[in-house]
């Protein structure tokens, strides 16, 4: 959402009000996927929902790298849709995997983690924009989708290895 009128403006030419209106749109999908959320909560577990927005938010930022605009503006709607529901959901999964002890710290240190990403990812690829060419925040979104994704699985894997022994 931080880089995403930058990169309509500077990479795919929309002119500024145009680019607005999509940011505006991509927030809006991001308020209204958690309502969804909420919907949701208690119909699909968390693990397939944490994996939905993942791959989701991978398969937006896979439209929003594809040359010009009529892919990328709707890449940007699923990424908000995606993304929205992940944070609550670690939230809200907290007490059942930690314990009612423990689950405020694990709160703490996914709203730490939250904000460190915040600040430091866009940061990220404002530096990488600035110095490459806007159009690579695209791509630097499906890398850290990727990751999402992989980092997640892997945690899953070492969750079942250790539920397992």
């Amino acid at each position: 959402g931080q880089l995403s009128s930058d990169l309509l403006i500077n990479s795919r030419g929309l002119d500024e009000a145009s680019a607005s209106q999509w940011v505006s749109l991509y927030w809006a999908s991001f308020t209204v996927g958690r309502f969804l959320t909420g919907i949701f909560a208690g119909r699909v577990s968390e693990r397939r929902r944490l994996i939905a927005y993942a791959v989701g938010a991978t398969i937006g930022a896979i439209l929003l790298a594809l040359p010009g605009t009529p892919f990328a503006l709707p890449g940007m709607l699923i990424i908000g849709l995606s993304l929205a529901g992940t944070y609550p959901t670690l939230i809200g999964m907290a007490p059942r995997r930690f314990g009612p002890d423990h689950a405020p710290n694990a709160d703490g240190f996914t709203a730490g983690v939250t904000s460190a990403g915040v600040a430091v990812l866009p940061g990220l690829g404002a530096f990488l924009a600035a110095r490459i060419d806007f159009a690579v925040i695209a791509p630097f979104l499906v890398a850290i989708g990727v990751l999402l994704i992989g980092a997640y699985l892997l945690i899953l894997r070492q969750l079942g290895q250790q539920a397992a022994e």
